[in-house]
């Protein structure tokens, strides 16, 4: 059973703290929309788990303990960056590439060899 999980937000590698009751170490899975966590640490009433890459957005966080599946009631949003589009789709080296995404980082210009 989920209690609370916190933050409710992070990016790849956070650590996010799951609280409930009947957590079993060696038994416990953690996903993320279907994505597995790695788990830090596990007791009966609290679960530590990174918050895992390869998503952005909400994502249901659900909790496996000896075959049975809980799901958390609040989205988790997973503010991992995204690239929505760029252009131009050809470029030479040198020329000015533009990258619209979510959750990247502010830069104004940086060099990829």
């Amino acid at each position: 059973m989920i209690e609370s999980v916190s933050p409710v937000s992070d990016y790849a590698g956070g650590i996010v703290t799951i609280t409930g009751k009947y957590f079993r170490n060696y038994y416990t899975t953690v996903k993320f929309s279907g994505i597995e966590s790695t788990i830090i640490s596990v007791t009966d009433t609290r679960i530590q788990c990174y918050a895992p890459g390869n998503h952005c957005g909400p994502a249901e966080i659900s909790v496996t303990v000896g075959g049975k599946t809980t799901v958390f009631g609040q989205m988790f949003n997973l503010t991992n960056p995204s690239v929505i589009s760029f252009s131009p789709s050809h470029a030479s080296p040198g020329d000015t590439i533009t990258i619209e995404g979510l959750y990247l980082q502010n830069v104004n210009r940086f060099l990829v060899s």
